[in-house]
């Protein structure tokens, strides 16, 4: 992305708040609606789970690899958040392992969301959790996990892959060819980069804010 007078990046005041240094993703637009603090945990690449390439050769691989949240970053989200929304899958999908609902170890996919999630009900009880389910490419049954852990642990979601009240942005279920390019050709970054474009991130927000608003 280059602005009109030529700037890109962190450069760019279109895409990048210096204040809050973030980019202008679906949680600044929350946050500056709203008036609130923001803490960005997401980074790129990041699994919820121990990666399989970890697990496989622990020797030769760096435990923190992809920076797994289940790992110690979930310890550092602020006691006294007010909202956490998770969302997580799409690398997890690729480069953990899903292993089954009653896991209770970070080295897969399900059992690293109950771990955390204990973790966060048993030092945050009051805190309002929500899980995301992502609307393009999610296997699904990584899908299916989200659920399982949500209801198990009694924290609402939100399905924008299978939720036909949320606007499409990129890829929903159920929806025909033609409609998926018309959508990724207005909301993902380009041809090639199939991550949600600036425009994209502003109006999923909206879908956002009113799952938290309901939490």
């Amino acid at each position: 992305f280059v602005d009109e007078n030529g700037l890109q990046g962190q450069d760019s005041p279109v895409i990048f708040d210096q204040k809050r240094q973030m980019y202008k993703t679906y949680p600044w637009w929350i946050a500056e609606r709203n008036d609130m603090e923001l803490i960005n945990e997401a980074l790129c690449g990041s699994t919820m789970a121990l990666t399989k390439a970890y697990l496989a050769d622990p020797e030769n691989n760096d435990i923190s690899y992809r920076q797994p949240f289940a790992l110690e970053r979930y310890k550092k989200v602020p006691l006294d958040a007010d909202y956490i929304l998770l969302q997580f899958g799409l690398n997890d999908m690729r480069n953990t392992y899903l292993g089954s609902i009653d896991d209770a170890t970070n080295e897969t996919f399900y059992g690293a969301f109950n771990v955390v999630l204990e973790y966060f009900l048993c030092n945050m009880p009051y805190a309002k959790i929500g899980t995301v389910i992502s609307n393009s490419g999610l296997d699904r049954a990584y899908q299916q996990a989200i659920i399982d852990v949500s209801r198990k642990w009694g924290i609402p979601y939100l399905d924008l892959h299978g939720d036909n009240s949320v606007q499409a942005t990129l890829k929903k279920g159920g929806m025909c060819e033609k409609a998926i390019e018309l959508r990724c050709k207005a909301y993902q970054v380009t041809e090639k980069n199939m991550h949600p474009n600036l425009k994209a991130h502003e109006l999923i927000s909206t879908a956002y804010e009113a799952f938290l608003r309901r939490i």
